[in-house]
């Protein structure tokens, strides 16, 4: 069979796999850098909405621990309506540290 990158080579065929491009192509595709940091397709608009609407939609809680800035932000009564006991609400702490920007700055 012909590979079907390149039209030239013959193709691989792999017990597991199936057919694949030659090993030439195979090859060339090894030397393929991925990029350094993810390609985000959104417009400017977007990204200035998400900076300032960041504390509305990070989660009320990381692995179980309630997030003291969600709870200044819809209170204990919310919290509790979401099954947090008292004691849990009373020993909140901030467990979205960081930075408040959700882009790098370049």
């Amino acid at each position: 069979m012909i590979c079907s990158k390149c039209h030239i080579g013959k193709s691989v065929i792999h017990p597991q796999f199936g057919i694949l491009p030659c090993t030439s192509c195979q090859k060339a595709q090894g030397r393929l850098r991925s990029p350094k940091s993810p390609v985000e397709f959104t417009s400017e608009s977007i990204k200035e909405q998400r900076k300032a609407y960041r504390k509305d939609f990070l989660p009320m809680h990381n692995r179980g621990e309630l997030d003291k800035g969600w709870v200044d932000r819809f209170g204990t009564k919310k919290a509790k309506e979401h099954g947090f006991s008292d004691r849990e609400i009373k020993k909140a702490k901030y467990v979205w540290s960081g930075s408040d920007e959700y882009y790098k700055s370049e």
